[in-house]
C-alpha cells in the first residue's frame, strides 16, 4: 500500500532495514562470539560484523578511526587506554570474561611428561601468540621466562599473529606443543597442563560508539544467557 501512494504522487522512500553493529573481537574468543551473535540475532533484527584479530592490531586500528562499535579485547590494559583518551565511551568498560594460558600438546602425554618435555626442551617446535600484539602471547613469554628457557627457544619456537594462528601451527603438525588459550584446546584429543592464576586473564570489552543498537548488544552480553554461553565454552565469568 506505501509503494502504491508512493508511485501515485512520484514519491520515493528507502526501505528501513534492521541496523548494524560492527564487533573488533580477539582472536581466542572467536567460538564463544560466533555463537553469542547466533543468539543475540535470533531475536533481534540488528545484524553484527564481526571482525576478528589480535587485539594489538585492533587496537591499533581503533586508534587509527577504524570503524567499530565495540570492542571485546583480550586483556584490560587496552579498553582502559582507550577510555582514558576519550576514544571509548566511559563507564562502559567491563570484564566479559576471563580466560586462562594452557600448555596443549596433541599427543597423549602425563602432565608431568609434558611439563618435563618443556623444561628440557624434547621438542622440534612450541608454538605461541606473538608477545607484542597477543595478551596470551605475553602470558606465554612471562611463563617460559619464568621457566628460565625462554632465551634458549630461539631457533625453537613459532609464533602466530594472534593466538588461533599460533594454535593452527600446532593442529597442522608444525609445533609440538603450544602455550594457547584453555577455550581453544578443552573439547580436542591430547594433554594440557592449566598454569595457575598467575596465568588468568580478565578480558575486557568498551562501547566506542553510542546507539541504541550498541547498548543492546552491549546488554546481552553482560546477560545471563551470554554468560552461560560464555562458560561453556572455556572461560570464567564475573558476577
Amino acid at each position: 500500500m506505501r509503494l502504491f501512494i508512493c508511485l501515485i504522487f512520484g514519491l520515493s522512500f528507502t526501505p528501513v532495514f534492521g541496523s548494524e553493529v560492527r564487533l573488533a573481537v580477539a582472536s581466542n574468543f572467536a567460538n564463544p562470539i560466533k555463537e553469542l551473535i547466533r543468539e543475540f540475532e535470533k531475536n533481534s533484527d540488528i545484524k553484527i560484523k564481526l571482525s576478528l584479530g589480535s587485539t594489538g592490531k585492533q587496537y591499533a586500528q581503533i586508534l587509527q578511526g577504524a570503524p567499530f562499535d565495540l570492542f571485546l579485547s583480550a586483556d584490560s590494559l587496552r579498553p582502559k587506554l582507550l577510555e582514558e583518551k576519550g576514544i571509548g565511551v566511559r563507564s562502559t568498560r567491563s570484564t566479559y570474561a576471563v580466560g586462562k594460558l594452557v600448555l596443549w600438546t596433541p599427543k597423549i602425554r602425563t602432565s608431568s611428561e609434558l611439563l618435563k618435555d618443556l623444561k628440557n626442551i624434547n621438542f622440534k617446535y612450541i608454538s605461541i601468540a606473538k608477545p607484542k600484539l597477543a595478551p596470551y602471547g605475553k602470558l606465554a613469554k612471562n611463563y617460559l621466562r619464568e621457566l628460565g628457557i625462554w632465551k634458549k627457544l630461539n631457533n625453537k619456537m613459532v609464533q602466530g599473529q594472534n593466538i588461533n594462528q599460533a594454535m593452527q601451527f600446532v593442529l597442522s603438525g608444525n609445533a609440538q606443543l603450544g602455550l594457547l588459550a584453555y577455550s581453544q584446546v578443552k573439547n580436542l584429543k591430547g594433554s594440557l597442563i592449566k598454569l595457575d592464576d598467575r596465568y588468568k586473564i580478565a578480558q575486557q570489552v568498551i562501547l566506542l560508539k553510542e546507539s541504541t543498537s550498541n547498548r543492546k548488544f552491549l546488554s546481552f552480553l553482560k546477560s545471563n544467557q551470554a554468560k552461560k554461553i560464555i562458560q561453556d565454552l572455556g572461560y570464567e565469568v564475573r558476577p
